[in-house]
């Protein structure tokens, strides 16, 4: 995993970084979007990055998905 060069500092920065996770996906990259996805969760509970349950629930969803795809587990 390549370190952020500038980590989310905002909702609005983990809302872009969880925009970029789906569109991954969405263009079959789903090693970057498992990536990016993961970087989220990290940052998602933080006071000023909070994600709601909804939109963290949707990038665990995500999150899983991509696994599942590479054969990953966990």
């Amino acid at each position: 995993m390549v370190p952020l060069l500038n980590p989310p500092k905002t909702k609005f920065d983990t809302a872009s970084l969880k925009s970029a996770a789906e569109y991954l996906y969405y263009m079959r990259d789903y090693t970057g979007a498992l990536d990016v996805g993961e970087r989220v969760l990290k940052v998602a509970g933080d006071e000023e990055t909070y994600l709601g349950a909804v939109e963290r629930g949707e990038v665990e969803m995500l999150v899983e998905r991509c696994r599942r795809r590479l054969g990953k587990s966990g």
